[in-house]
């Protein structure tokens, strides 16, 4: 039912269930601080559209649209075109440009090599924000050249002022206990709490329903 309706697009709409990960990632959304970042947690807790969202923050000066690549999918053709827009940024003083590459566990060995070579290259430049759900699957010499930040689980107490937004914008009020109570079965996954908030909508409506 909410399809992307409530998907984050600034950084203040991004939930985090650590103050100083939230207040570390800000930097890179506002250009305070640079470089390759690699995101890591649990499935379901906001990785990829905390990247994007950084990203197009950072980015929002220039006109470049940022790529975004599953690392299953990235082949040399991706490759050509990630160094043709960095080279565009860097000719028309663009400022740091980044790349976003999603599952870095599931990139093939050789590309690996390829990629670094980027960061090594670009350094300082142009850089990439990677997510993965599987840190110890991520080689040494990426984690070495990365901000490693961990996204830990949403809980109840930090999603809830979020909650109560989306639960109001479509008309539906909930007891603060209630929907805390709620929120805590949730496990921590965006996906499962986006479920349960559509399931409370969908059951509010058919009770206005009935009761008209």
């Amino acid at each position: 039912m909410f399809n992307n309706k409530y998907e984050p697009t600034t950084f203040n709409e991004l939930v985090f269930a650590d103050a100083v990960i939230r207040f570390l990632l800000e930097q890179y959304a506002t250009g305070g601080r640079c470089g390759n970042v690699l995101l890591h947690g649990t499935y379901g807790t906001g990785k990829t559209t905390a990247a994007n969202v950084i990203v197009k923050s950072a980015m929002k000066d220039s006109d470049w649209v940022t790529d975004e690549y599953h690392g299953a999918e990235l082949t040399n053709k991706n490759f050509k075109r990630i160094i043709g827009g960095w080279d565009w940024q860097i000719a028309n003083r663009a400022p740091y440009g980044y790349c976003i590459i999603n599952e870095l566990d599931m990139l093939p060995p050789l590309l690996q090599n390829e990629v670094r070579a980027l960061m090594d290259n670009y350094k300082g430049i142009a850089g990439f924000i990677f997510t993965t759900n599987n840190l110890h699957n991520v080689q040494t010499a990426f984690k070495s050249r990365c901000e490693v930040v961990e996204i830990a689980p949403l809980t109840a107490a930090s999603m809830l002022n979020r909650a109560k937004y989306i639960l109001t914008a479509e008309g539906v009020t909930v007891d603060d206990k209630k929907l805390s109570t709620a929120l805590a079965t949730c496990g921590g996954d965006m996906r499962n709490i986006e479920r349960t908030l559509e399931n409370i909508v969908l059951r509010m409506r058919i009770k206005q329903q009935k009761a008209a």
